[in-house]
């Protein structure tokens, strides 16, 4: 795993590493924080005031003394200098100072110890990026020594690059350092990794199993997910959103767009549409949620709701999630009830389904044609009973989950969203992700 000094400081990093070690992680790479401090807007190792480049340099120091202190083998450098208007700053200016601060870093590394540094072609600076691509990146690099490497992130780069020829190329010249592995759809958007573009990523994997292969490649190749959240989306309303969502996070957004009723009204199933499709795609939705209530006095209106979204989402390409609601029939979750429902919504262009786990929740998917999400339901009296119906449902063909009560009304959320994330994303058992999550619990006190 990787340490951002932005936000893993610790007061020491010796039982740190020796924790991590114990839960079966080691700690590879430590990425120093350049960018987020105000001194840094207007660049760090090429700021016009010596005074912000020396605190540049001793946070880099510090870094590596980190990096001893917890055996890491990589100094991962991304600097977010740059500027926004033309005349802003000396381009030559700027890259020398950029070079004497590198060469400072560098002759400081240890022996076991290697450079990785990182480009990205604009963000947050907008008219011009000090390290802006690979050339740059890797012409630094040959200027520095050799255990300086390109970081190719697969994020930061022009739409269309071809990245498996920069690979390709940086492995020749024996300079590709690593990855930081995600997918993108516009510009660094840290989505997961092949979501978007699958065959780049096996193309790229092409390169590197190749040079593998071939007795001459030197070095080691680090790679690094980049867009592992605790939630690979988060559901919410418009006004959630707005308030309580930072901005600036990255974690896809599912936009909650019915709605009209509440729990002390007559009848939690009257919904109607809430946002207009102009707000969805003006807050940078994802995908949309919707309710239906199958079987009620207002099961039509919910339907036509449903319809009446899909037909506008489609036109801006955004995926809609039908929520096959009950209302307070909870006795309504059975696998023939939810099935109805799922293929109901699937038929009338939902994308998602999510929909409650029952007994024989097999028999609801396989009568979906479309993915089937988990809903969570009343509150469970232990973490075990939710982890056994999740990984019950995910070994039975749901592709994830969308919880709510059972995760962001417990006393430790973080450690329950871990354990749920193990079971989804690398097969854990029910007892495995609770071992996650108990030391998890026991780690945050």
């Amino acid at each position: 795993m990787a340490l951002h000094l932005a936000w893993d400081k610790v007061d020491d990093y010796r039982d740190l590493a020796q924790f991590a070690e114990a839960g079966g992680i080691r700690i590879r790479s430590i990425n120093p924080d350049l960018f987020s401090e105000d001194e840094y807007r207007l660049g760090s190792l090429t700021n016009e005031d010596p005074s912000v480049r020396r605190k540049t340099i001793e946070h880099l120091l510090h870094s590596i003394e980190v990096g001893k202190a917890t055996h890491s083998e990589i100094q991962s450098l991304w600097f977010g200098d740059g500027t926004n208007f033309p005349a802003q700053g000396d381009f030559r200016r700027r890259k020398h100072w950029l070079l004497e601060g590198l060469r400072t870093v560098y002759d400081a590394l240890p022996s076991e110890m290697y450079l990785m540094l990182e480009y990205k072609l604009f963000e947050p600076a907008f008219y011009h990026t000090d390290i802006a691509d690979w050339g740059m990146a890797f012409t630094l690099c040959t200027h520095l020594g050799e255990r300086a490497k390109v970081l190719v992130d697969l994020g930061h780069h022009a739409l269309g690059t071809n990245i498996e020829h920069i690979v390709a190329f940086l492995i020749d010249e024996n300079r590709l350092g690593g990855f930081h592995l995600n997918g993108k759809k516009h510009a660094d958007d840290d989505l997961i990794a092949g979501s978007i573009n699958p065959y780049e990523l096996f193309l790229i994997y092409v390169e590197i199993a190749a040079a593998e292969a071939d007795l001459d490649m030197q070095g080691k190749i680090g790679f690094m997910l980049d867009q592992s959240h605790n939630a690979d989306a988060l559901l919410c309303t418009r006004g959630v959103l707005r308030n309580c969502v930072d901005a600036a996070s990255s974690v896809p957004i599912i936009l909650r767009v019915s709605g009209g009723a509440s729990i002390v009204g007559k009848d939690l199933a009257h919904e109607t549409i809430t946002t207009s499709i102009e707000e969805i795609v003006r807050l940078n939705a994802s995908a949309v949620g919707v309710s239906v209530f199958i079987g009620t006095e207002y099961e039509h209106e919910t339907l036509r709701n449903l319809s009446q979204l899909v037909n506008q989402c489609e036109d801006f390409g955004i995926p809609v999630m039908a929520v096959t609601a009950v209302g307070r029939d909870l006795e309504k979750r059975d696998a023939r009830y939810l099935g109805l429902c799922s293929r109901i919504c699937a038929e009338l262009g939902a994308r998602v389904v999510k929909t409650y786990w029952c007994k024989d929740f097999d028999k609801v998917v396989q009568g979906c044609p479309v993915p089937v999400v988990i809903a969570g339901g009343p509150i469970c009296e232990t973490e075990l009973e939710v982890l056994e119906f999740v990984y019950d449902g995910m070994q039975r063909g749901a592709i994830g989950i969308n919880l709510g009560r059972n995760v962001w009304k417990h006393a430790h959320p973080v450690p329950m969203m871990r354990a749920l994330r193990a079971i989804i994303h690398d097969n854990a058992t029910p007892k495995e992700a609770l071992q996650v999550f108990e030391n998890l619990r026991a780690a945050s006190g």
